[in-house]
């Protein structure tokens, strides 16, 4: 009997023992189950985040400021001859920094050769290739204030940029034109780096103060740091478009940040001389002495006295003639 019940408690613990192992290992499969789920949900959910991101990214270069206007309207747009003028001369006509080796950094793989056939402003050209086809194309990582803006206008120190770009990139220069990884935007235009001279004058913008790095879009940001280096200097010392506090901004230039310049006040008249009058004359009847005077002894104390007694105009030498009576010694008394 004994030894059947502790038979019997052997099984039974057994049992419970196996249950419990059965279970184990489903908690344990359940678990597993679990995580694998889980870390394809954050899988899929990483994969949305990335994909609208790059659709923000491509939204944000599909409406950037220097994309929003035709490329033909920008080009064919005339300024405002008024505003479009160089104010502070020193930021185009001052010495620039020259850097020895810069050119070394150049991708010769990705450059091709161009001639400049004309200026539109200060980040935009439109050149000729070596293979004759003419081009627009654009700076890369910068962004110079507007000149031909057709809603923008004239901004700030865009104569200015402008007048640098075209200093050292006139028309007929020779300029190499370096492409990042993308090379065109949405209207065609090419996304360069400007060399010339072996300098790059994407830097040369920035360093001067008429440029902002901007437009920083993936995967053309090959000089991003260095052209960053640049304008930390330029926003320490002032320069440009950092001159003037919260113009320059991430989203582009505050032209209301910046005062507008005092309307000279208009030069005062020079004033005229008087032009000279001849005295007036006398009426013709008071200038001549009346020869049709009676003749005699007269003696009057005023000319009032001598009208009313019928003379006037009365002539030196006629006997009714006093001193007294000529008041303006023209030989002529009572002649007013």
């Amino acid at each position: 009997m004994l030894k059947k019940l502790v038979t019997l408690l052997i099984c039974s613990v057994f049992a419970f023992s196996l249950a419990a192992c059965g279970n184990n290992a489903k908690a344990t499969e359940n678990k597993d189950t679990k995580a694998a789920e889980q870390k394809k949900i954050e899988e899929q959910k990483k994969q949305e985040e990335e994909k609208k991101k790059q659709e923000e990214v491509k939204k944000q270069q599909e409406s950037s400021t220097y994309e929003d206007v035709a490329v033909a309207d920008r080009e064919n747009n005339t300024p405002n001859s008024t505003e479009n003028k160089v104010q502070h001369e020193s930021l185009v006509t001052g010495s620039i920094h020259h850097i020895d080796d810069e050119k070394n950094m150049m991708n010769t793989n990705r450059v091709v050769n161009a001639t400049v056939m004309k200026n539109i402003d200060g980040d935009t050209l439109k050149v000729k290739l070596e293979n004759g086809k003419e081009e627009t194309v654009r700076f890369l990582l910068v962004d110079t204030p507007e000149t031909k803006h057709p809603r923008l206008g004239v901004q700030p120190f865009g104569p200015e940029a402008s007048a640098f770009t075209k200093k050292y990139a006139s028309e007929g220069k020779k300029v190499q034109l370096e492409l990042d990884v993308s090379d065109r935007e949405k209207y065609g235009r090419l996304l360069v780096y400007v060399w010339v001279d072996g300098q790059m004058l994407n830097r040369l913008l920035v360093e001067q103060g008429l440029a902002r790095v901007a437009y920083i879009y993936a995967p053309n940001t090959k000089y991003v740091d260095y052209l960053r280096e640049f304008q930390t200097k330029a926003q320490a010392n002032k320069k440009g478009i950092w001159s003037v506090e919260n113009y320059a901004t991430d989203n582009g230039f505050e032209k209301s940040k910046v005062a507008k310049p005092a309307t000279p006040a208009p030069a005062p008249k020079q004033a005229q001389p008087e032009p000279k009058t001849e005295p007036e004359q006398k009426q013709q009847v008071q200038q001549q002495p009346n020869n049709n005077l009676p003749q005699g002894e007269y003696h009057f104390s005023s000319c009032k006295e001598a009208k009313a007694a019928g003379f006037s105009n009365i002539p030196k030498g006629h006997p009714a003639y006093s001193s007294k009576l000529d008041r303006d010694g023209d030989g002529i008394a009572c002649d007013k």
